[in-house]
């Protein structure tokens, strides 16, 4: 069996396109049978208080957003896919600033694969996989500028670098381990390594499951390709800390950069995203046909399973994991506020067409897509007590 190798950037860009069929799926869901045990728990939770304010970034002549971030005093970076650019703009969705653009001289970029703030230094990291290079910007007031470049060789096959960190002068790189070359299980290809100052595989920090597979039929080979449909996982870096999690439960593991600890944090109260109905994969069919005669595994495997995913993803604040549910809801969707100190859960009931992209503070950002023009707009959900 071979393990069909998608390139990293294909992979995330996919799941952000699928993450918004969901949504549009949860949207038109109108006949639901009677709420399964998670949707009355969801159903059941208190409420935070928030505000949110849509940015009109269209006037700053950026339609489609790819990825932002936003920094403490509320500047935001976004990344431009369309032309390879990064623009700073200020709170109210004015251009200040753009750097970057296709190409491979200096601060240019053929691909975005990782895009971060470091936010106690205001300085922007940008992760190119197709030049093996990683470009650092700072923001210094209203503009981007430029700090450094670093290339690196190409590692080996079997080891493909997804994601980039930088912290306390140390390196560290998350990988893919390709299976389609080692026997590595699924439940151990997601590794994370310290790296030494050329960039070098050093020191293997923790293992963890990566996407789940599923199994496609080609040319006479089966191969395995990424479930679009299935358990993810997703991860965040913060400060000292490196943080995965897997959606198929609700348990999020925090490794210390500083002194190599680990330490899970569980919800396990919240019962499992049973898979009730055909609704989504109704609307998929109906709207995205060429999702299901890619692969006819993918319609079997929405058929067969018991359990769906319980996120899209989630980030991270200094008190809290924000998770982005995907859980076909009818009309609205929630983001989950679950609490590392209380164990206690809260829900925000956000637009339906909102997609998270991080956390700053108390300030859950992302974008709301506007199908009809064809424009993503920012958002900002800021969040207080409850209700």
């Amino acid at each position: 069996m071979i393990k069909y190798d998608f390139s990293s950037q294909f992979r995330r860009i996919t799941s952000l396109c699928l993450a918004y069929i969901i949504l549009a799926a949860g949207c038109n869901k109108s006949d639901q049978t009677e709420n399964s045990k998670f949707e009355q728990f969801v159903n059941n939770l208190p409420a935070k208080k928030f505000s949110l304010t849509q940015i009109n970034n269209e006037e700053a002549g950026i339609p489609s957003v790819n990825r932002i971030v936003v920094t403490p005093d509320k500047k935001i970076v976004v990344a431009d896919f369309s032309t390879w650019s990064i623009h700073l703009l200020d709170k109210n969705g004015e251009l200040l600033d753009s750097k970057g653009g296709e190409g491979r001289g200096p601060y240019e970029f053929l691909g975005i694969n990782g895009f971060k703030l470091y936010k106690s230094t205001n300085i922007i990291q940008v992760y190119d996989g197709k030049l093996s290079r990683v470009t650092f910007f700072e923001i210094l007031g209203d503009s981007l500028k430029p700090l450094k470049m670093s290339s690196f060789k190409t590692y080996q096959d079997d080891y493909h670098l997804i994601d980039l960190y930088k912290f306390n002068k140390n390196f560290y790189g998350l990988f893919e381990l390709n299976t389609n070359i080692t026997d590595v299980s699924r439940e151990q290809n997601l590794r994370l390594f310290s790296l030494d100052e050329n960039f070098n595989i050093t020191d293997l920090l923790i293992s963890y499951a990566g996407d789940e597979e599923v199994k496609m039929d080609l040319g006479g080979n089966t191969f395995m390709v990424e479930n679009p449909f299935g358990f993810n996982t997703w991860w965040e870096f913060q400060d000292s800390t490196f943080i995965i999690s897997n959606s198929e439960n609700l348990d999020f593991t925090f490794y210390n950069l500083n002194n190599n600890t680990k330490k899970v944090h569980s919800y396990n109260s919240v019962p499992a995203l049973e898979n009730q109905n055909q609704v989504a994969l109704s609307f998929i069919k109906e709207n995205y046909p060429e999702m299901i005669s890619f692969n006819s595994n993918f319609e079997k495997n929405l058929l067969e399973r018991k359990q769906l995913p319980y996120f899209i993803n989630f980030g991270v604040n200094e008190d809290d994991i924000i998770v982005l549910l995907r859980n076909y809801d009818n009309v609205n969707k929630e983001l989950l506020i679950l609490s590392r100190k209380e164990k206690s859960i809260h829900k925000i009931e956000i637009p339906p067409d909102f997609f998270m992209h991080g956390v700053i503070g108390k300030v859950i950002y992302g974008v709301q897509q506007d199908e009809k023009n064809n424009i993503d707009y920012i958002t900002m959900i800021e969040y207080g007590d409850q209700k």
